[in-house]
């Protein structure tokens, strides 16, 4: 059975970042799509979601696709 939780290494790696910037975001709630993080105390925690995060990273790759199609038109136009 696949694991749900990825790891904040696992993730920043898939994502191109730092760990840091990846906790850093996870706290401001930028990566709402996929993680979050809470503090207990002094201590942080992060939860990443494996599956939301392969669909984020699958969106940015239909977006990346959408903008060269888009600049191509601009070119034949």
């Amino acid at each position: 059975m696949e694991k749900t939780r990825i790891t904040v290494a696992e993730a920043s790696k898939l994502l191109g970042i730092t760990q840091m910037a990846l906790r850093i975001a996870l706290r401001q709630g930028r990566f709402s799509q996929f993680g979050e993080a809470w503090k207990n105390d002094e201590k942080w925690s992060y939860y990443v979601n494996r599956a939301r995060l392969e669909q984020y990273l699958n969106a940015g790759d239909v977006n990346d696709e959408l903008k060269v199609k888009a600049e191509q038109s601009k070119i034949q136009d």
